[in-house]
Order: structure tokens, then sequence, then C-alpha cells
């Protein structure tokens, strides 16, 4: 008998040696606190920071669908859709949403290497819980969006239900 049957026989494995995929999905799921937990104290430690609060989340986008809106809408003149208003305000959302969880999630074990090296644990909650983070900074501006829509005359429809899976495609 070799060294390695001799380790498996006494249910040892070797150190860093990547898992089957199902059960790594099955412990990511078990973790699944941990990631939510951990997203909800970053985003409430950076809103502490921040002098404006949540009130930030709302005004940065719309800051944002303004300027884009009025430097595509010089650059479009009179070339603009009926409802440029709509289309640029749900696209600056969804696309800084998009953005954000690309780029923390891609920097997430980057950043956490000390948590990385001293535990032992799915690395891919660390990307997930960059995601959720950024999910839960997204919702004011959702419920921003839901009002906003209404007032330009765009009243909810079942055609709004597809913005749930286009969120978890994110």
């Amino acid at each position: 008998m070799n060294l390695a049957e001799l380790a498996s026989a006494n249910g040892l494995h070797r150190v860093g040696a990547r898992p089957r995929l199902w059960s790594y999905l099955a412990e990511t799921w078990y973790r699944r606190d941990f990631f939510f937990t951990m997203a909800s104290y970053r985003m409430r430690s950076s809103l502490e920071t921040n002098r404006l609060g949540v009130f930030w989340l709302i005004l940065r986008p719309i800051l944002d669908a303004v300027i884009y809106g009025t430097i595509f809408g010089l650059l479009q003149g009179d070339n603009r859709p009926p409802d440029y208003a709509v289309y640029v305000v749900t696209g600056v959302f969804l696309f800084q949403f998009f953005t954000k969880c690309l780029n923390s999630g891609s920097r997430s074990i980057t950043k956490n290497r000390a948590l990385v090296q001293s535990l032992a644990f799915p690395r891919i909650t660390l990307a997930l819980s960059e995601v959720c983070e950024q999910f839960l900074s997204l919702l004011p501006s959702l419920a921003l969006l839901l009002v906003f829509l209404p007032v330009m005359g765009h009243y909810p429809n079942p055609q709004w239900l597809f913005l749930i899976p286009l969120l978890v495609l994110y």
C-alpha cells in the first residue's frame, strides 16, 4: 500500500486539492449566510462612512443619468427615441449595477487575501458577497425607478417581471 492509498483510507486528502463541483456548490450553499452577512455588514460600514448615507445610493445614479442623458441627448439632437428619459434612467441604473458587480467581484479574492489564507471555505462566496452587496445597494435605486416610470407614463405591466431574471443573470 502506497502513501496515497493509506491517506485516503484514513480520510485524509491533499491540501489545496480542488473539490468536486457538486460538493463545492453544496459547501457554498451551506455558507450562504456567510456571504449575505458579509455583504450587509460591508454595505452598512460603507454607508456609515459616507455623510449622505442611503441618500447617496439614490443621488449618484440620478446624477449619472442626468449627465448621460444630457450628453447623449445633445449628441443625438432630434433623433432621440420617444421615451428617451426612461431608457437612459433604466439603462444607467442597471449598467452601474452590472459594472460594480464585475469590478468588485473580480477583485474580491485579492482584496480578502488574509481571509483566504487563514480559513478554508469556497472562494466563490467572496464574489457572491460582492454581488449581494451591490444588489442591496441597488434596491433603493430600483424603488426610485418604480416611482419614476409611472411618473413618465409607464405603468406596471407583466413585462416588468422580466427585470427579475435579468437581475438574477447579473
